[in-house]
C-alpha cells in the first residue's frame, strides 16, 4: 500500500480512515509519517497521540512518546511535547519527572524552565 508523503495528505487520509473505523491503518500511516522525520513529524506524533486518546488508549500513546523520546534523547521539543501530553492525561508526576530531567540536562533552556516554574 502506498502512503502519501505530504503531511497535509497524510492528515486528510488519516481523518477519512478514522471515520471508516480503519484505526490500525491510521496508526501505520502516522508512524510512517513520523519515521520520515520531515518538518512536521512531531505534529504527526501529536496527531497519533490524540487518535489513541480518542480510541481510549492513552497508555499506548504514552508508550509511543517514550519510544520516540528514547530514539531522540536530545530533542527538547519532543520531550516538552511529551510532558505536555502527560499533563493533559493528568500524569502530573510523570510530567514533572520529564521536565526536571530535561532541565537538568539542558539548564539553559528557558522555555522549559518557564513551563516548569
Amino acid at each position: 500500500q502506498r502512503y502519501p508523503e505530504s503531511p497535509n495528505l497524510t492528515s486528510g487520509l488519516a481523518h477519512i480512515l478514522e471515520q471508516n473505523g480503519r484505526i490500525d491503518e491510521v496508526i501505520t500511516l502516522f508512524r510512517r509519517s513520523i519515521d520520515q522525520k520531515d518538518s512536521v513529524w512531531r505534529l504527526q506524533l501529536g496527531n497519533l497521540a490524540d487518535l489513541l486518546v480518542r480510541q481510549k488508549q492513552p497508555d499506548r500513546a504514552i508508550a509511543i512518546y517514550r519510544e520516540y523520546a528514547q530514539r531522540h534523547p536530545d530533542d527538547l521539543d519532543l520531550w516538552r511535547q511529551m510532558g505536555q501530553f502527560l499533563i493533559s492525561q493528568s500524569k502530573i508526576a510523570e510530567a514533572e519527572s520529564i521536565y526536571r530531567r530535561v532541565i537538568q540536562i539542558h539548564p539553559k533552556n528557558i522555555q522549559l524552565s518557564e513551563i516548569y516554574d
